[in-house]
């Protein structure tokens, strides 16, 4: 004799389908950004990072990367306090910090932080890393122009005024 007891499993069988369905979608997602993500520990290990982050700074292999602490990245390490200090306030937005690439040059990037605590309790960030250093050396240029400007404005022998069309004084050299 034979006792056979049936449970249906097709709504788990579902749930495990779409659940697969879905981590694919993140990990195609991730890997495929333009942008650095990863996952951090507060004391610096680096728990995932995607190949723009690892690009970006430098390495060839997201692993080789994931191998050098947090800390080793930053160009100053008084920055990496002041990241920490903000994060222990909640999530970190566009916070502009010079990093170190793999050969010692530095990166300008805009760093965004999510913290997360751990089902353990470990607190960790969920971070998004942008490349500015064009935006950066383009604002120096900017600034450098704009000075440069000024000063030829400034030191001309000869009287320069600003109008409105209405012919209202705006600014005025010395002279």
């Amino acid at each position: 004799h034979f006792i056979l007891i049936t449970q249906d499993i097709t709504e788990r069988k579902q749930a495990e389908v779409a659940l697969k369905a879905s981590e694919e979608k993140f990990r195609t997602l991730v890997e495929n950004a333009p942008v650095g993500i990863g996952i951090t520990t507060m004391d610096g290990r680096r728990l995932l990072r995607n190949k723009a982050n690892a690009q970006m700074l430098g390495y060839s292999l997201v692993e080789e990367l994931s191998s050098t602490p947090v800390q080793t990245s930053y160009y100053n390490p008084e920055d990496r306090k002041r990241f920490l200090e903000l994060a222990g306030k909640g999530i970190v937005r566009d916070f502009e910090v010079m990093m170190k690439r793999k050969d010692g040059t530095p990166l300008w990037t805009s760093l965004t932080a999510i913290p997360q605590t751990t089902e353990t309790g470990e607190k960790q960030f969920i971070t998004i890393v942008q490349d500015i250093n064009e935006r950066k050396q383009a604002l120096d240029a900017l600034k450098a122009s704009e000075e440069k400007f000024r000063s030829l404005v400034e030191n001309a022998p000869v009287g320069i005024t600003v109008t409105t069309v209405d012919g209202k004084r705006v600014d005025a050299n010395r002279a």
